[in-house]
């Protein structure tokens, strides 16, 4: 009888376990942000995902320097600027979200490409852009960190960018350790430089920033617009000419 008791004991805990965990299933991870934007295709068949400015999250961060090559001076909301006299000598610009030197973060670069015979770039010129661009971006490649992403053309506000997401290894000071993590970067023309934005992340968080890096893409090149009709300085009105004193009376 005690057997029998324990066993039907047993099975009712068994039932309730199993009707508690069919009650209430695992929430589901929330999908990666997807930023809004459409395809093309070029005349070659390239196709490239179109990207707007007005999908992408705003740039609030203002940097307090002038920075050389005509390159905007902003950055992504909460996020930090890189101290300028920390940065090496190729990069231009530098943002970081928690500390500076570890992931997340975004690095312009640019660097000399004279005569490279690429028309300007515009959605008009797309497949000479691409054709030259992923020329070279593959001859830069280090066999080290072999890629994640295979390269693609993207017009990403007004501008062509060349895309791809490669391993990467961080180096945080006084660590002494290599940090496996991805690198996107971006890449494009602006007056004989190749110019690159770089977001560095931990393994699997692209996602997590790609957007403020397409951003700050974006907003690279943007010049204040000036108003169509600048206000006219007010006119002064004619300052009358200062009254001669009266002619004293000679003395007699």
């Amino acid at each position: 009888m005690r057997g029998h008791l324990r066993l039907s004991v047993s099975s009712f805990s068994l039932i309730l376990a199993v009707l508690s965990g069919c009650g209430s299933p695992p929430e589901p991870e929330p999908a990666a942000p997807t930023p809004k934007g459409h395809f093309k295709q070029t005349a070659k068949g390239h196709s490239y995902k179109v990207v707007e400015t007005k999908d992408l999250p705003a740039l609030t961060l203002d940097v307090g320097h002038a920075i050389p090559g005509g390159i905007n001076q902003k950055g992504p909301t909460n996020w930090k600027e890189v101290p300028p006299t920390t940065l090496p000598g190729d990069q231009v610009l530098g943002f970081f979200l928690h500390e500076a030197g570890t992931p997340p973060q975004i690095v312009i670069r640019t660097a000399p490409w004279p005569n490279h015979g690429i028309p300007l770039p515009i959605e008009e010129n797309l497949d000479t852009f691409y054709d030259a661009m992923s020329k070279k971006m593959l001859a830069e490649l280090a066999p080290t960190e072999p890629l994640i992403e295979e390269l693609k053309l993207m017009m990403i506000g007004n501008r062509p960018w060349v895309r791809y997401v490669r391993h990467h290894t961080f180096s945080p000071k006084g660590t002494g350790k290599g940090l496996k993590g991805e690198r996107q970067v971006l890449k494009t023309l602006e007056a004989g430089k190749l110019v690159s934005v770089e977001l560095q992340v931990g393994l699997d968080k692209i996602l997590e920033t790609r957007d403020q890096a397409y951003s700050v893409a974006a907003n690279l090149f943007q010049k204040e617009e000036m108003p169509a009709n600048p206000p006219k300085p007010e006119d002064k009105p004619a300052e009358k000419p200062m009254d001669k004193p009266a002619d004293k009376p000679a003395a007699k």
